[in-house]
């Protein structure tokens, strides 16, 4: 399938745009972005089931909902082993006190996103990217899912490598997808900003066609045991 005519030929040209048909292009083009994405992964339907699953399914509030949301972003985004096993520590009890106090703090009469993600990264593995994944689905209006495609499609920095996945970096980054989506108006959304950004920044990037097992990235902590000791050196994010 070709690139929208052009469209995404520029990564920093969307943000800045206020043409609709632009931005509801991006969004469109979001299937295409992933199952390109997919194709270069060992097992394809992995990333398509469990995006199909992420955006398609009532969102949950227990552990093994975040365990499942944790195995999304690990596998559509960069994977960290060791961070599955991390969260897996978590009780379920301790999981659902933290999703009741995020979702108060969002139903509030003034919702505040930044301390609902606060009381999410309280859980092990959880920061604020992981918790913006989390409540991304429920409170779309408030609550935009912080990828690194997204961060900078946004403009908010110029190489992956900058990225902080800080909580004040997250509340700049989802400011600036809140004001864009009520430039945009009508059914735009927060995280439908970002899900736009992500696409038009996967399909503008240069990637390799090789399969990751060609590249020797291969997802191998997934569903198995963290290494001794690993607890104490994985970064949360």
């Amino acid at each position: 399938m070709p690139v929208l005519g052009g469209a995404m030929a520029g990564t920093g040209s969307l943000m800045a745009s206020q043409n609709k048909e632009l931005w509801e292009k991006a969004l469109k083009s979001y299937g295409q972005a992933l199952r390109q994405l997919a194709d270069r992964k060992q097992d394809p339907t992995k990333l398509t089931t469990l995006d199909d699953w992420f955006f398609k399914t009532e969102p949950k509030k227990d552990k093994a909902y975040l365990v499942k949301v944790m195995e999304w972003k690990l596998t559509r985004g960069t994977f960290r082993p060791g961070l599955l096993q991390k969260v897996e520590l978590n009780n379920d009890e301790e999981v659902r006190r933290c999703f009741a106090t995020a979702y108060e703090l969002l139903h509030a009469e003034t919702p505040s996103s930044t301390k609902a993600l606060k009381a999410l990264t309280a859980l092990q593995g959880v920061g604020p990217v992981t918790a913006s994944a989390l409540l991304c689905r429920t409170f779309p209006q408030h609550v935009a899912y912080m990828s690194d495609e997204a961060v900078l499609g946004s403009g908010l920095v110029k190489k992956a490598s900058d990225i902080k996945y800080d909580m004040a970096t997250y509340t700049r980054f989802n400011s600036m997808v809140i004001s864009k989506a009520v430039e945009l108006g009508g059914h735009w959304t927060a995280e439908q900003v970002a899900r736009a950004l992500w696409a038009h920044q996967k399909l503008a990037a240069p990637s390799s066609t090789k399969p990751e097992k060609e590249r020797g990235r291969v997802d191998v902590g997934v569903g198995k045991p963290a290494a001794k000791g690993v607890k104490k050196s994985i970064k949360k994010t």
